[in-house]
């Protein structure tokens, strides 16, 4: 098996920042959805619910890297190395 070495840098505060407004967005329009009457109203409730439920699985990927550390994952099988 070939070792690969990613050696872009990934944006993982961009990625933090996102999860953070998205909840900050959703968990508001929880009521405002249930309280609507309107269609798209509803829709955003619903939304806003699943992201809350759901919305944590996309914080799991985020992993702090030290000065001089190195990643290894192993994504469906297949070895990533970052570092």
């Amino acid at each position: 098996m070939k070792e690969k070495i990613i050696t872009t840098n990934k944006n993982g505060m961009a990625m933090l920042i996102f999860i953070i407004i998205a909840y900050l967005v959703a968990i508001p329009l929880i009521p405002i959805g249930i309280s609507s009457c309107t269609g798209i109203g509803t829709v955003l409730g619903v939304i806003s619910i699943i992201w809350v439920l759901l919305g944590w699985i996309l914080a799991l990927g985020l992993k702090v890297l030290k000065p001089q550390e190195a990643l290894v994952l192993t994504l469906f099988g297949k070895t990533v190395s970052s570092g």
